[in-house]
């Protein structure tokens, strides 16, 4: 078969058969990082908004916050980098925990979910003197997590 014969336009700028699957190709390639940007954003969004919901749950543990905002400050002062909501609630999920099982935890089981977390915290060595108290990284980020958050 000729090539001649399958030009999709006659003249001096016709395209083959060929041509045309090779430009289809090229088209498909070049738009497999923005589709998969696509999917990802989605999934994104989901977990994003399950942060969200982990990160008001927590909130809700301290009904009145008192001294905390000045503790959750300082720490968010003193952290390098500075760790964003996200970021906090993260660091106080307990592993394996998803974001989504803490904002369904029921009030007891999530406050000896994270005494658990302060215990090991203060048996590992993981803690810091903050405006002269000594506490572990679990109760500054749940402090943190309070400016972070509103009620």
């Amino acid at each position: 078969m000729s090539e001649d014969r399958h030009r999709f336009r006659e003249g001096r700028d016709a395209w083959n058969r060929r041509q045309v699957l090779q430009g289809l190709g090229l088209a498909a390639l070049a738009m497999t990082p923005l589709v998969g940007r696509i999917a990802f954003s989605g999934t994104a969004g989901a977990e994003e908004a399950a942060l969200d919901s982990a990160a008001k749950r927590l909130r809700s543990l301290f009904d009145d916050p008192g001294d905390l905002g000045g503790l959750g400050r300082e720490y968010l002062a003193t952290s390098a980098p500075r760790p964003d909501r996200a970021a906090l609630v993260r660091h106080l999920l307990p592993p394996g925990t998803s974001p989504q099982r803490i904002a369904e935890m029921q009030t007891e089981q999530l406050r000896s979910t994270m005494a658990s977390m302060i215990q090991a915290d203060l048996r590992d060595g993981r803690l810091m003197v903050i405006e002269g108290w000594l506490l572990s990284e679990t109760e500054l980020r749940l402090a943190a997590l309070v400016v972070l958050t509103p009620a």
